[in-house]
Parts: C-alpha cells; structure tokens; sequence
C-alpha cells in the first residue's frame, strides 16, 4: 500500500508536432509519454502523476497542421505505508 504527498496540484504537460505543407517542423509524433515526463521535470521529488485528464487537440488546414497532447493533474510523490495487524489482546491469570 502507498499513499501520495502531493507536490504540484493542477500541474500541466504538452506534447506537441507540427508541419507546413505536409513537412514536419520537429521529428516524431504527440507523445502522452513526453507530456507525463514535462508534468514529472516540475518537481524532483515527483514520481506519479494522479487524478490525471488527456485531451488530443488538433488543427488540420491543409497548410499548417498540428497535433497536441494535454495532461492535467497532480504531481506527487509515492509514500510507501506499512499496516500492521492490531496485535490480540489477551487477558487472564
């Protein structure tokens, strides 16, 4: 079992591509692995992203294209937690 301390609420990471008449601006595509690790770079104690929300945006004219990616949410940091069984009350003589 972990709980989470939280670092950054509300935090954002993009991922991006663009191209000019079908010729790319910057190699590869949108990543949500590349937008995750632009939310992770905010703090260095993060290590999970919870509560998070993605969103695809994109513009397609023919001329200038664009392909984005968006995650929303909380940067945190894992807590490892340990539970420990009650131990049995015994009584008598």
């Amino acid at each position: 079992m972990a709980g989470v301390k939280l670092l950054v609420p509300h935090a954002v990471g993009r991922s991006c591509r663009a191209s000019v008449f079908g010729v790319p601006l910057s190699s590869g595509d949108a990543s949500l692995d590349e937008a995750v690790k632009e939310i992770l770079a905010r703090d260095t104690e993060g290590d999970v992203v919870t509560s998070a929300v993605v969103r695809w945006h994109t513009v397609t004219t023919g001329i200038y294209n664009r392909r984005c990616v968006e995650v929303q949410g909380d940067l945190g940091r894992l807590i490892p937690t340990l539970t420990l069984p009650l131990a049995h009350r015994h009584e008598g003589g």
